[in-house]
């Protein structure tokens, strides 16, 4: 019997029809207060594909670019506590909590103590745009081969690549039974590399994330003879990063706090992307080529801060998030948030800076009282999380069809950037209220209809058409 073969122009008519079909119904679900199901967490078998079809993952969200991701220690288990610290105890990742991290987040940051060489496979066979990467620290060594975040075990002949004080003496971490080593010192590097790629084989991780780097200023007030201003902690950065990077064998995915602070010196040239203005003479520009990635611990709400970050920083985060999204670089953007305004303004915040599928994730850190600030590294907690604001993380916006700008507002300006099914704002400035009129109603996250809305310092409102069926209504 002979085969009927589509072409590829009609394929993509046929995609093109179904994709807005699948948009308006996800508007309409926006508008009525239901949201999508979750994927069934079934296994297909492969299917036989015709010339030229384009297949797609059952991960593309063309209706919902908020993509969720996380670095999580804590709350793995089901059932568990929410703070069960089972990076550090050894507790692995439950079944069910595997099953819901395949389905629902791009990008995952576990440690190698939680899951099994099987576990990452069991992932990216429920979805294969999953990124997997394993937790490590940069700075630290510890004798126990199996302690959290290590890359390896210490060893006596190791003691030379250690940090020192002013006297000399090597600088140990007495309560962890570690070692703070150098990023400076090339053995260091070299090791730490070469135990990357074993570690990233065994586990079949796309990588590592380097957390605790010289930038971070780890080690406090031990006040190491090597890094004795912020340019020696950028340098000894810098150096690390580019021993360690090799994005042939297993990508590299830095800790990027301290990324904003003036170095005082020329940084490495940028390269294949365009100059982000806010990002010169910074650690964003100097480390961009020896990175695979970075996570944004603090963005635009640091947990470990009382309020926003200013505009000045707010602007380096987006310049540098929108960024990686281009050249679909990982970038996690922990967002802590007390309150809906503060999640909605982080959420807005990124929206403004996503593009298309890229590996710019979003991972929720709540802030509230009687819990830890860094409450949200708890897997239970991104859960409990996202049920909660189901309706802000599922936001069906569709994708963006203009890039970020500026329009005049009452009092200012705000920034805004269209999207298929709606539109998002955000003011961004340390002072000042401002007021936009809409050209016609939209709805809120929360399903209420509006024609303007007042924005504070640092806040931001996501809006979404109104269906068809519904204006139809309203000039009844």
């Amino acid at each position: 019997m002979k085969r009927q073969v589509i072409s590829l122009k009609e394929s993509s008519v046929i995609l093109t029809m179904r994709s807005l079909l699948a948009l308006s119904l996800s508007a309409f679900l926006a508008a009525s207060g239901c949201h999508r199901t979750p994927p069934r967490l079934v296994v297909q078998p492969a299917k036989r594909r015709l010339p030229g079809e384009i297949v797609r993952s059952d991960r593309i969200r063309d209706a919902f670019p908020i993509r969720l991701g996380i670095v999580a220690t804590r709350g793995l288990r089901d059932g568990g506590p929410e703070q069960e610290d089972c990076a550090r105890a050894g507790i692995p990742l439950g079944a069910a909590s595997e099953n819901w991290l395949a389905s629902t987040c791009d990008v995952v940051v576990l440690d190698a103590k939680c899951i099994t060489p099987d576990t990452f496979p069991r992932m990216r066979a429920i979805q294969k745009l999953f990124t997997p990467l394993l937790f490590t620290y940069a700075s630290e060594v510890f004798d126990d081969p199996t302690a959290h975040g290590t890359i390896g075990v210490w060893k006596p002949e190791m003691s030379s690549w250690q940090l020192t004080d002013s006297s000399g003496k090597p600088l140990n971490d007495e309560a962890a039974h570690g070692h703070w080593m150098d990023c400076g010192n090339s053995k260091w590097a070299e090791y730490f590399a070469s135990s990357s790629y074993v570690l990233s084989s065994k586990y079949h991780s796309f990588g590592v994330l380097a957390a605790d780097l010289p930038t971070s200023d780890t080690v406090g007030d031990l006040k190491p003879r090597e890094y004795k201003t912020f340019a020696s902690r950028v340098d000894a950065t810098s150096s690390f990063l580019t021993t360690v990077h090799n994005p042939s064998r297993f990508m590299l995915v830095a800790s990027s706090i301290g990324f904003e602070t003036l170095i005082g010196r020329a940084t490495l040239p940028v390269e294949k992307i365009r100059t982000e203005p806010q990002l010169q003479g910074r650690s964003w520009d100097e480390m961009n080529s020896v990175i695979d990635g970075a996570w944004c611990e603090g963005w635009v709400r640091p947990y470990w801060a009382a309020a926003p970050l200013n505009e000045n920083a707010w602007e380096m985060q987006v310049e540098a998030a929108d960024r990686a999204a281009r050249i679909d670089n990982v970038f996690i953007a922990s967002l802590a948030y007390t309150n809906t305004e503060e999640l909605e303004y982080g959420l807005a915040s990124y929206l403004l800076a996503c593009h298309s599928q890229g590996r710019l994730v979003l991972q929720p850190m709540p802030v509230y009282p009687g819990e830890p600030v860094d409450a949200g590294m708890s897997l239970s907690v991104m859960q409990r999380e996202f049920n909660r604001y189901r309706n802000y993380f599922d936001s069906p916006l569709g994708g963006p069809v203009q890039e970020r700008h500026e329009i005049p507002a009452t009092g200012g300006e705000v920034w805004r950037r269209r999207f298929q099914n709606g539109d998002v704002y955000v003011n961004s400035h340390d002072r000042g209220a401002l007021t936009v009129q809409l050209a016609g109603p939209m709805l809120t996250a929360a399903g209420q209809s509006i024609t303007n809305f007042t924005l504070g310092p640092h806040s931001g409102i996501i809006l979404h058409n109104v269906p068809s069926s519904a204006k139809s209504q309203m000039k009844r």
